[in-house]
């Protein structure tokens, strides 16, 4: 797991993951095909920590922590408005699709940005 020299915005760490889940985007699993796709949260880990198999413990102490925990809660309140209770089950719905996943990412990036985070 790399380490950013400096810690990410929270707007930051959604517009990578953004990226990362442009370029591969996959339903029901953090990752697929050794880091071709990820799901939204998997891109949230990816862009936040460079891995979404990092331990709790790992976790804890990075620098991105709390940025990435504020970017996990404003794609949830975006998930929620969309009639889904987390970010897992907005993305692994039948109907989503990347596109759904692309913009969805685009306006919690948008709202991360008018809160300054």
């Amino acid at each position: 797991m790399q380490q950013q020299s400096s810690e990410m915005r929270a707007s930051d760490v959604l517009a990578e993951a953004r990226s990362i889940v442009e370029n591969g985007w996959c339903k029901g699993a953090m990752e697929k095909g050794g880091g071709a796709s990820f799901c939204a949260l998997g891109g949230i880990y990816q862009a936040a920590f460079g891995s979404v198999y990092a331990t709790r413990e790992a976790l804890e102490g990075h620098q991105n922590r709390r940025s990435q925990l504020n970017a996990f809660c404003v794609l949830t309140d975006l998930a929620k408005e969309y009639g889904h209770p987390s970010i897992s089950l907005y993305n692994n719905h039948p109907s989503t699709t990347h596109q759904d996943v692309l913009n969805w990412f685009d306006k919690a990036i948008a709202q991360a940005e008018e809160k300054g985070l």
